[in-house]
């Protein structure tokens, strides 16, 4: 799956969610660079990613997560929201 057309997905299901107090965690995918995916919920459920690149915003920004078994991935630890 494009990354962002996964970060679109994502995007679409907690829209508008960020401001209710049932919300686990938010992620916006647009960081651009780093190695962190920040929560935006005030819950602090970041993740580590791992083997995924950032796509440029003339792409739509977002994830890169690569295709097959050798993709990459968020690790969001064994917190248990």
């Amino acid at each position: 799956m494009n990354a962002w057309l996964f970060s679109a997905l994502v995007w679409t299901a907690l829209a508008g969610a960020g401001d209710s107090a049932d919300v686990v965690a938010h992620f916006a995918f647009d960081e651009g660079s780093g190695t962190v995916l920040h929560d935006r919920s005030g819950h602090v459920h970041e993740g580590t990613i791992a083997g995924a690149r950032w796509a440029s915003a003339d792409k739509g920004g977002g994830l890169n997560f690569g295709e097959g078994r050798d993709g990459g991935f968020v690790d969001f630890g064994d917190n248990r929201a």
